[in-house]
């Protein structure tokens, strides 16, 4: 009662526990979701009724690309996405970000051999004052879900060709980096 109004959320949690999916056991899924999906339904629900400004939640570009090894990673922030989409339905204001790497803080930045390997793919890291003039141009100008990254797209799609013909890659320009918009909405 003595805190003043809570005007905003940034929902950043996240567990990691990466194995390949036969390798996945319910526990594991369980550990990693619990941070994200609990975490962030929770928030929803606490702050059903309240005249929020924004709520944020801090997904993975992994939910949009896929990440071999990260099944129970990549579904628990594609239900932040989803909860985004839901939320925007009821009128509430939220966005959910896909984060990519970045290159001071983050899971991969202390895993140097997983960033080392996407790099290799085409993703390389985001400094955090890029993040943060993201971040500062979303308070203005919200959207629903938003996947910021510093990918080579053609890169990405050499590694992984199976990619080639999916609706997401062909709405993106590979043919001429100088089409990268600054803020661009998943194309869904």
């Amino acid at each position: 009662q003595r805190l003043p109004p809570l005007h905003g959320i940034v929902h950043a949690a996240g567990v990691l526990d990466d194995a390949l999916l036969a390798e996945q056991t319910a526990e594991r899924f369980e550990r990693v979701m619990a941070a994200k999906v609990r975490g962030a339904w929770n928030l929803h629900l606490m702050t059903a009724h309240q005249p929020l400004d924004f709520f944020f939640c801090y997904s993975s570009a992994m939910a949009m690309l896929g990440s071999p090894g990260q099944a129970n990673y990549v579904a628990a922030n594609a239900f932040l996405d989803a909860l985004a989409h839901y939320r925007q339905r009821l009128g509430r204001p939220t966005t959910s970000i896909n984060w990519g790497l970045f290159t001071e803080v983050g899971m991969a930045t202390a895993n140097t051999k997983a960033a080392g390997r996407l790099a290799e793919r085409g993703m390389q890291s985001l400094t955090m004052e890029q993040a943060r003039q993201v971040f500062m141009q979303l308070l203005g100008q919200p959207r629903t879900q938003l996947g910021v990254m510093n990918l080579d797209g053609r890169k990405w799609v050499e590694y992984y060709p199976h990619l080639a013909g999916s609706p997401f890659w062909n709405e993106l320009s590979l043919d001429d980096p100088s089409t990268k918009p600054a803020l661009s909405e998943a194309p869904f």
